[in-house]
């Protein structure tokens, strides 16, 4: 014969297993703890004496301030390197980063566009020289007639190397136009900072004066800034912007002005 339990009982069960569960179900779930950072391999000593020496191919003016031990991003193959990461500070703004390797004291350089980080033996530091100031090189101005429509009396003209005007430095590229029956001049020029692109970067204008009233008369006088540059010796000039004044502006038409119409022979 079955033994059957009294309903008491059987109820008494039925309300444990009841209660267990709803413990069990208002219990939050165990929060992942994350895995302890590898332990340095080089002390904060080590990574300090590396610093001071990539100090040296920086400008003078900046400053390396501590950030902490992190985790960057190689550039090269995107796998995280664990390091020691310093913020590079020029007038409290932050203009790159440089990080020491803490398990074999590997210098990396932060690339501010990109977010990520170069090997410094990738980019030859050693080997880099900035670019020179206004006058340090000799270089032989370029004027290129692009196209030159004689109905209208426009010359299109490729400029680079231009060393009459200081505000553009001596390493500088950009085009010149004249319209002969409009009297205006348009001049688009790139001075020279660095690169970014592997070709001439820098800060750059665009700038268009008529005479067609017989004053000349700025039409447009546009700045757009450098971009940013991650190389230690470009640091100080991302973002640079050309400052000229107005009277300046107009000797600058003038000048492109007549050089592209004496190219073209209608001086």
């Amino acid at each position: 014969m079955k033994k059957i339990l009294p309903f008491a009982i059987i109820m008494s069960l039925v309300l444990l297993v009841l209660s267990g569960c709803g413990n069990n179900a208002g219990l939050p779930e165990p929060i992942p703890q994350p895995e302890p950072p590898p332990v340095a391999n080089i002390s904060m000593e080590e990574a300090l004496a590396a610093i001071d020496v990539a100090a040296d191919y920086y400008p003078s003016e900046v400053v390396f301030e501590f950030s902490g031990l992190d985790q960057i991003e190689s550039h090269h193959d995107g796998m995280r390197k664990y390091s020691y990461v310093f913020d590079v500070l020029h007038e409290d703004r932050k203009v790159s980063g440089a990080a020491i390797g803490a398990e074999d004291g590997r210098l990396w350089i932060l690339d501010m566009n990109s977010g990520r980080w170069f090997n410094s033996e990738f980019i030859n530091l050693s080997a880099y020289q900035p670019l020179p100031e206004f006058g340090e090189l000799e270089l032989e101005p370029i004027i290129d007639i692009i196209s030159y429509d004689r109905s209208v009396g426009h010359v299109a003209t490729y400029i680079a190397m231009i060393d009459a005007i200081p505000e553009f430095s001596n390493i500088n590229e950009g085009v010149a136009d004249w319209f002969e029956s409009e009297q205006t001049v348009v001049v688009r020029a790139i001075k020279g900072t660095g690169s970014v692109t592997g070709t001439i970067d820098g800060p750059s204008i665009r700038l268009v004066v008529t005479w067609a009233s017989g004053e000349p008369e700025i039409v447009v006088a546009a700045f757009d800034p450098a971009p940013v540059f991650s190389h230690p010796n470009q640091v100080l000039r991302s973002g640079e912007v050309m400052d000229i004044e107005e009277y300046r502006l107009i000797e600058i038409a003038e000048y492109f002005r007549d050089l592209v119409r004496e190219e073209a022979g209608l001086a």
